[in-house]
């Protein structure tokens, strides 16, 4: 989001340049968070702009603008100069920019904000583990291209179930980051690593999916480093990756608060009625069709299911 947002692309780039490097802050909570969350996406949100070498003059946080009771975030970010900054700290009766008093919210530089970000290198990689399995990187990435494929083809058809209670983008958004995947691959650039697709979808799938899939690939990073030195005659491979998936999905369940049945990603049917996400606040009548998120997972599964059988009778 942040490299989105202030990094070298970014339409805000030239400005922050020409203002020193200063900027304000908005975070708007989209109406679900506790102050509490809030709090560390700021923690965490202010610790990463500090690395990029830029000085957080002001950070605003509230319900600016919101939808529903969303569990969500958006962020904001203005270059700001001497007088920019006058204006901000003006005395204003706004409901939606209450600032009674002319009190500056200043960012608090006590040491607390300065813990250091580990990099992603400092992480210790999958891909050698992945890499020292029977077929694991042919695998991987054979998976990987069925998948992409898969979706791709599908683009269309999940945009069409996305248009009953989304944006209408779910085909679009998996077909675009698909196609970026692909060309990692034809380009040798692909490692057989779940870190690295984790990273990917982070930076190149937008909405929802991007974070999910993101967190899906992290927790299944760790479950094959944890796993894999288990492998022995009563725990094989098969073992292995039954135990990667279990702890991919415990993992979305902890951190989004879908289980199987609540109609999400997870497992949907259109008999189903949904417990979370946008589904859950509409009329359970208007809903006719599964999940698209759903449907998005079982293609790239049987994909998957094609790959092992693939490399199944190979010795």
């Amino acid at each position: 989001m942040l490299n989105h947002l202030v990094g070298r692309s970014s339409l805000l780039n030239d400005t922050i340049g020409r203002h020193n490097n200063r900027i304000v802050i908005l975070l708007n909570n989209t109406g679900g968070l506790s102050l509490f969350e809030l709090n560390i996406i700021v923690k965490e949100t202010v610790n990463q702009l500090q690395t990029r070498k830029l000085c957080v003059e002001r950070i605003y946080l509230g319900c600016f603008m919101t939808s529903f009771s969303m569990s969500g975030v958006s962020l904001s970010a203005m270059a700001v100069d001497d007088r920019i900054l006058q204006l901000l700290d003006s005395p204003s009766a706004s409901s939606a920019w209450t600032q009674l008093l002319n009190t500056p919210k200043v960012l608090n530089r006590s040491v607390i904000l300065q813990n250091p970000i580990p990099s992603p290198k400092d992480e210790t990689p999958d891909y050698e583990t992945i890499d020292g399995l029977k077929f694991g990187r042919e695998l991987f990435v054979r998976a990987i291209e069925l998948s992409c494929k898969a979706l791709i083809s599908s683009e269309k058809h999940l945009n069409e179930l996305d248009t009953e209670l989304g944006d209408g983008d779910c085909g679009s958004t998996l077909s675009g980051a698909s196609k970026l995947l692909l060309k990692l691959i034809t380009e040798k650039q692909l490692k057989p690593s779940f870190f690295q697709l984790s990273h990917f979808c982070e930076a190149n799938m937008g909405g929802t999916s991007g974070a999910i899939y993101s967190l899906m690939f992290t927790a299944a990073s760790q479950a094959i480093r944890a796993n894999v030195k288990r492998i022995d005659r009563s725990y094989d491979y098969i073992d292995l990756w039954r135990d990667v998936i279990k702890y991919s999905l415990q993992t979305i369940t902890q951190y989004s608060f879908a289980k199987p049945g609540d109609r999400s990603m997870l497992e949907s049917t259109a008999s189903m009625s949904a417990n979370v996400g946008r589904a859950s606040y509409v009329n359970k009548a208007s809903i006719a069709r599964p999940d698209p998120g759903a449907i998005a997972v079982s293609i790239w599964i049987d994909s998957i299911a094609q790959a092992f059988n693939e490399f199944a009778n190979r010795k």
